[in-house]
């Protein structure tokens, strides 16, 4: 069977790359439509961990990164504050909705 367009979804803006970026690239290059949805803000400030992550910092690194591999980025998802991610139906349909406009067969 034929995969038809692809929806990579990630809480935070470098989850998609870590994770299957090189799967993203190479479908990409096979010619086939692939998109990019984050959840959260990606803001993260930590002392323990010496963090200060900002979300314009976050969201032009994912920029980068999407040109790199090829993925078309939805920007029409405002995230959410990056600790303020639950499950739910608001979402749920929000996703669904994107899922359904762009045609995707494989999330």
């Amino acid at each position: 069977m034929e995969m038809g367009n692809v929806l990579v979804i990630g809480a935070h803006y470098d989850d998609a790359e870590l994770g299957v970026g090189g799967t993203m690239a190479k479908l990409s290059k096979e010619g086939k439509k692939v998109y990019k949805l984050t959840l959260t803000d990606n803001v993260t400030k930590s002392v323990v961990m010496d963090l200060d992550i900002a979300y314009e910092t976050s969201k032009l690194a994912s920029n980068q990164a999407c040109d790199t591999l090829g993925v078309q980025e939805i920007i029409t998802f405002k995230p959410i504050e990056c600790t303020n991610l639950f499950y739910n139906t608001k979402i749920m349909q929000k996703i669904e909705k994107i899922i359904y406009n762009n045609k995707i067969e494989t999330v």
